[in-house]
């Protein structure tokens, strides 16, 4: 089967167990649009970056203002922060939310990096034939 989804029968450039038929040009445009994708990819991980960042800074600031007003009502010392963590859940689960958008935007970046990989294996391939 061709990499654009046709049977080939004769096909001189058969990869693989499954005969999967791709040409030089083909292959060299595939390898283009990674790239490509690659480049969007890296403005969106610049933007989750500094989302958590922000997120973060968020958290850090609610955290310690909450801490300052427990402090001032007499809460215990030694409970405290948990108190203060508890009343600020909702940055807490802005933090984890920008957390899990950064690891899946990374874990895009891989899973293109892998194709571009093999894209660019089968390419060193061709220029050997």
């Amino acid at each position: 089967m061709c990499i654009l989804g046709a049977f080939v029968e004769n096909c001189p450039y058969k990869l693989g167990k499954n005969g999967v038929c791709m040409d030089a040009l083909t292959i060299a445009k595939k390898i283009y649009e990674k790239l490509n994708e690659l480049e969007g990819q890296k403005v969106e991980l610049k933007t989750s970056i500094q989302s958590r960042v922000n997120a973060q800074v968020d958290y850090d600031k609610a955290l310690a203002l909450e801490i300052l007003k427990l402090r001032d009502k007499g809460i215990p010392i030694s409970i405290v922060e948990k108190v203060a963590k508890g009343n600020i859940w909702e940055k807490t689960l802005d933090l984890e939310r920008s957390e899990g958008v950064l690891k899946g935007v990374e874990s895009n970046i891989r899973s293109t990096q892998a194709q571009l990989n093999g894209l660019q294996s089968i390419n060193k391939y061709f220029a050997e034939v």
